[in-house]
C-alpha cells in the first residue's frame, strides 16, 4: 500500500514470495509500484486509461514497458518515492538479475530503494 506523509513523499512495498512466481515478474512489480504511487494521488492519468482500454480491446495483458512512463510521471508528483523490496532472497537468481536491472533503471530516474534479504543469502554475489 502506498503511504504518503506531509513531506510529500510516497512509500511503496513489494514482498517477493518464492511460492508466487507471478509476483516476481517485471510486469507485476512495475504495476504494483504504479498502483501504490497512484493511490494517494486519487487519480488515474488519461494515458494510463488509454493503455487499459487498448489492452482490454485486444484481450491481452500489458507489458511493463507501457507502465514505466506513467510510473515515472506519477512519481514526479512527490518530493521522493521510496520502494521497499522485501525478501529479495526469495527470488530465483535469474529473476533477481532481471529485477535488479529494472530497479537500477528506476533508481537512475530518481526512485529510491530499500531492500531486505536474509543475512545468509547469496544476493550480494549476484553479478
Amino acid at each position: 500500500m502506498g503511504i504518503c506523509s506531509q513531506s510529500n513523499a510516497c512509500v511503496a512495498y513489494i514482498y517477493f514470495d518464492y511460492k508466487n512466481g507471478e509476483a516476481q515478474t517485471g510486469d507485476f512489480v512495475v504495476r504494483t509500484i504504479l498502483k501504490q504511487v497512484l493511490l494517494p494521488l486519487d487519480m488515474i492519468p488519461p494515458n494510463l486509461e488509454a493503455i487499459y482500454d487498448d489492452c482490454c480491446s485486444r484481450l491481452k495483458s500489458p507489458e511493463k514497458a507501457l507502465f514505466i512512463r506513467p510510473l515515472l510521471s506519477a512519481a514526479g508528483k512527490f518530493s521522493s518515492v521510496y520502494i521497499m523490496l522485501d525478501a529479495l532472497d526469495e527470488c530465483t537468481s535469474g529473476t533477481l538479475k532481471i529485477r535488479l536491472i529494472l530497479f537500477i533503471s528506476l533508481k537512475i530516474q530518481g526512485l529510491k530503494f530499500f531492500a531486505l534479504s536474509a543475512p545468509s543469502s547469496s544476493i550480494l554475489e549476484t553479478n
